[in-house]
């Protein structure tokens, strides 16, 4: 910063002066980055649904299937706010299987989404088979036929892109627990695809998660699915084919808050999954959010 001395200054009012300037070049730059971050928040559009997971409210937003293993507690990280936690007893494969129907929040189903929520595994989260893994929420478009429990999608039945959560080591990643897509798809095998993420998740932190879906063109194999951690690219894939050609209905119907261990083998011990702060977004009615990759 340079500063030029007003004349006929003593050498103790020009170092006044000049530390003067100094102080206030210095609140000017503390007062714009306090400001810049609410400015570069109204770029993001509003989502069209927001779940705190802080109250018991929450369970209004979703058609409930399985919700048992649900409640409401502090947040395990220490700060003084409410969190979802989501239990799955050993012996057990749910966790949770509840819906958020696009068409009752937004009028119609989307052909894109946007969700985002946070995520925490707790310290004693552990793996004990060599192929353990599960279900974590993710867009669908079932329609009651196809998309979950090896009923496979074909182009005409309906499809799923859940996320999922991995043996760190078994899709090459670090971290404490890998994420993975697990997506049936209309050139699926006899179970979905298991699409490893690029960054993994520690034990007894938040991380922020967000997901996109755009389903192809009918019969085009240009159908999109994203993966950030936050913030951060983890996983792209611009070549499924979700619905055929003259399928045009088969949309996106539903954001499947799923919480599932296996796989075949339920949980040989108890675990848990936290919850926080879910977003979702639908391309018919607004841009998303803006995230590296997009």
């Amino acid at each position: 910063m340079t500063t030029r001395t007003p004349p006929g200054l003593g050498p103790l009012s020009k170092l006044l002066w000049r530390m003067t300037c100094v102080v206030f070049f210095v609140c000017c730059m503390v007062c714009a980055a306090a400001y810049w971050p609410s400015i570069h928040a109204e770029e993001e559009p509003e989502p069209g649904l927001t779940v705190a997971f802080d109250s018991e409210d929450y369970i209004q937003h979703f058609s409930v299937y399985r919700a048992e293993h649900n409640t409401i507690t502090p947040d395990p990280a220490g700060s003084d706010r409410r969190v979802l936690r989501v239990a799955i007893p050993r012996d057990g494969h749910y966790g949770a299987s509840m819906q958020i129907r696009m068409k009752e929040v937004f009028g119609e189903e989307p052909e894109e989404a946007w969700a985002r929520y946070w995520l925490y595994v707790p310290e004693d989260f552990t793996f004990r088979h060599s192929r353990a893994g599960g279900k974590l929420p993710g867009f669908t478009g079932r329609y009651g036929k196809a998309g979950w429990g090896g009923r496979r999608s074909d182009g005409t039945n309906g499809w799923s892109a859940r996320m999922g959560f991995a043996r760190p080591e078994n899709i090459d990643v670090s971290g404490d627990v890998g994420l993975i897509f697990y997506t049936y798809h209309a050139e699926m095998g006899t179970w979905g695809d298991h699409d490893g993420w690029a960054t993994g998740l520690p034990r007894g932190e938040w991380r922020r998660i967000d997901q996109y879906v755009r389903v192809n063109t009918p019969g085009e194999r240009d159908g999109v699915l994203r993966g950030w951690v936050d913030g951060e690219l983890a996983l792209e894939r611009d070549d499924l084919m979700f619905r055929d050609a003259e399928y045009e209905d088969i949309r996106i119907e539903e954001f499947y808050f799923n919480i599932y261990y296996g796989g075949g083998h339920p949980s040989p011990v108890d675990k848990a999954f936290y919850f926080r702060d879910l977003s979702i977004w639908s391309g018919n009615d607004s841009d998303g959010p803006s995230l590296p990759g997009e």
